[in-house]
């Protein structure tokens, strides 16, 4: 990803990790969640979303 951000869309090296940290940061609150909802749920049932969503964003 930072290298499509720098190469192809040519950004800035601090904006390239702006966003980079910004992603991070967005998994590193939203690991425990999908942790403990995949530990009630089960891991197939809540890894159709994700699976779907990534879905989507291969098609665009």
């Amino acid at each position: 990803m930072p290298f499509y951000l720098d190469w192809i869309l040519k950004l800035s090296p601090f904006l390239v990790g702006l966003i980079m940290t910004v992603v991070s940061l967005a998994m590193f609150i939203m690991s425990p969640f999908s942790g403990s909802l995949a530990d009630r749920m089960g891991a197939k049932l809540s890894s159709k979303p994700k699976y779907s969503l990534f879905m989507l964003a291969l098609k665009e």
